[in-house]
């Protein structure tokens, strides 16, 4: 058979149909070859079979597949049905089996979108200045984090206030999930704010950043939830900052309020936190404010 190259999905169904009606041409001959020859070469003389032969013909087939019974009827696999009663989870809507997921996603691009105001301070020199004033580097940093932390709320207050109103979820638990966004959020910032000073330009800090946001959306539960990925994936994404954030506001919208996974989780965040504003302080005094 003769292909061309830069078809691969048609060919391919035309060889295994060939390969399926060859192997079934072989072993039709195996078991019916003589009632297969007999019909090829057709009645002596033309015409017509003899009843004689036609029963002798049926009675020969009929024989053989007496014969394959075991094999073909019943199947080798029988399905024995049995009645087990299964306890329903709890039905979760669409909805809200998202929203971690979208929320924690718009706190990634806010993120980002505020880390990027370092380069934007750099080229006007305001941030050299600033480091010359009596105001400590750390003390800088801070004032930012602050100011994500306060857009932070503000778009996760709306977004809870919406899904307590939209996907009915508990009043009690909407603090908690706030508190959680806000501390995302920062985790988010500060990861960002080392991205972008790592570049030698505002466009490398660009790309940069982009090169690790969209790997960390399609990893970290932002776009698929995590139960609906595969297993190797799903793990590796519940290790990123937003991973840890999905999971974590997951479970305080379901009421889980304190339990040591969620403990563990904030734990993480918190050290995360504090690792990002360390490299990052670290890298604007080693020379990304002046160079």
């Amino acid at each position: 058979m003769v292909t061309n190259p830069a078809q691969t999905i048609l060919p391919g169904l035309v060889q295994g149909m060939m390969e399926s009606l060859t192997e079934a041409h072989f072993y039709a001959h195996r078991m019916f070859g003589d009632e297969l020859q007999l019909i090829a070469k057709g009645p002596e003389g033309g015409g017509f079979f003899k009843s004689l032969q036609v029963a002798n013909l049926s009675a020969g087939i009929n024989d053989k597949l007496q014969e394959l019974e075991s094999l073909l009827f019943p199947p080798l696999v029988e399905l024995a049905a049995e009645d087990v009663q299964v306890r329903a989870a709890p039905s979760r809507g669409v909805g809200l089996l998202l929203l971690p997921g979208i929320l924690i996603l718009s706190l990634l691009f806010i993120a980002q979108g505020l880390a990027e105001d370092l380069w934007v301070e750099k080229n006007a020199g305001t941030l050299r200045r600033m480091m010359t004033g009596p105001v400590s580097l750390t003390g800088i940093l801070g004032q930012k984090v602050l100011v994500t932390l306060v857009l932070v709320v503000c778009v996760s207050a709306i977004a809870l206030a919406l899904s307590s109103l939209a996907f009915g979820v508990s009043v009690t638990v909407l603090p908690m999930a706030l508190a959680w966004c806000a501390l995302t959020g920062v985790c988010l910032f500060t990861l960002m704010s080392f991205l972008v000073t790592l570049a030698s330009t505002q466009r490398t800090s660009t790309l940069v950043s982009n090169l690790v946001v969209f790997p960390m959306m399609m990893l970290g539960g932002s776009l698929f939830p995590f139960s609906s990925m595969p297993s190797a994936m799903a793990n590796l994404g519940k290790m990123t900052p937003n991973g840890l954030g999905v999971q974590g506001l997951d479970l305080i919208l379901q009421g889980d309020l304190f339990s040591a996974q969620l403990l563990s989780q904030a734990g993480s965040l918190l050290a995360l936190t504090a690792l990002f504003s360390f490299l990052t302080l670290r890298r604007i005094r080693s020379g990304f404010a002046v160079n």
